[in-house]
Order: structure tokens, then C-alpha cells, then sequence
């Protein structure tokens, strides 16, 4: 077996287990701020999200110019191209400051383009 079809394999069979148990979770959580954020060379706006904690953010991506990612330690990496919007759900479980940056190479002001979500109490 090529190491292709066992990458499949292992696609398939968490998305087979993955995916239901997310919307069952999904659909039992009552609390869910939505936000929209804008990615631009070199900067998120908003760069400072603030939730509180148990709250669901579903945050709705959006490239303007050109391929970005966002990228939280642990709990997200997404890759994100202009008009094709990506959408990602963080609990917010504990309090603290969460900072999130671009994953993708987008020019020479990529390191400078940081952001953070606080989780207060």
C-alpha cells in the first residue's frame, strides 16, 4: 500500500468520527459570537478579539489581497485565499490571552502580522 492511500485512509476515518461528534457538540452550545476577520498584508483587523469564558467564537476568515493563514497554537491552522472565506469554532475553555498569527508567507511584513484572542472570566 502506498503511503497515499494510507493518508486517505486516516482522512476518511477521522472525518468519519471527527465530524459528527463536532456537530453534535456544535449544535449543544448556546453561547456563539461571531466574528468577521479581515486579513490584509500585514495585519488582522480586528488584531484583538475579546470573548468570555464558554463562549463558542466562530470566526469567519476573509483574505483581502492575498494568501494568508491563521494559526493558534493547538487549536487552529487554516489556510486562507482572497474570496474564498474559511470559517473556524474555538471554545473558549480557559481564560487567557491566545495570540494567533499568519502561517503563510505573504510578503516582507509577515512576522509583524499577530494578533490575539483574550478569554476573560
Amino acid at each position: 500500500m502506498r503511503w497515499q492511500e494510507i493518508v486517505a485512509g486516516i482522512l476518511v476515518a477521522a472525518c468519519l468520527i471527527g465530524l459528527p461528534a463536532a456537530a453534535l457538540a456544535y449544535q449543544n452550545h448556546r453561547e456563539t459570537r461571531v466574528v468577521t476577520l479581515e486579513m490584509m498584508q500585514w495585519e488582522y483587523r480586528p488584531a484583538e478579539i475579546r470573548v468570555k469564558k464558554g463562549e463558542q467564537l466562530r470566526l469567519q476568515l476573509i483574505a483581502k489581497d492575498v494568501v494568508h493563514g491563521f494559526q493558534v497554537d493547538g487549536i487552529a491552522n487554516v489556510e486562507v485565499r482572497p474570496g474564498k472565506p474559511e470559517e473556524v469554532i474555538i471554545w473558549a475553555q480557559d481564560a487567557g490571552v491566545y495570540r494567533f498569527r499568519c502561517s503563510m508567507f505573504c510578503g516582507l511584513g509577515h512576522a509583524a502580522m499577530v494578533g490575539q484572542i483574550v478569554v476573560e472570566e
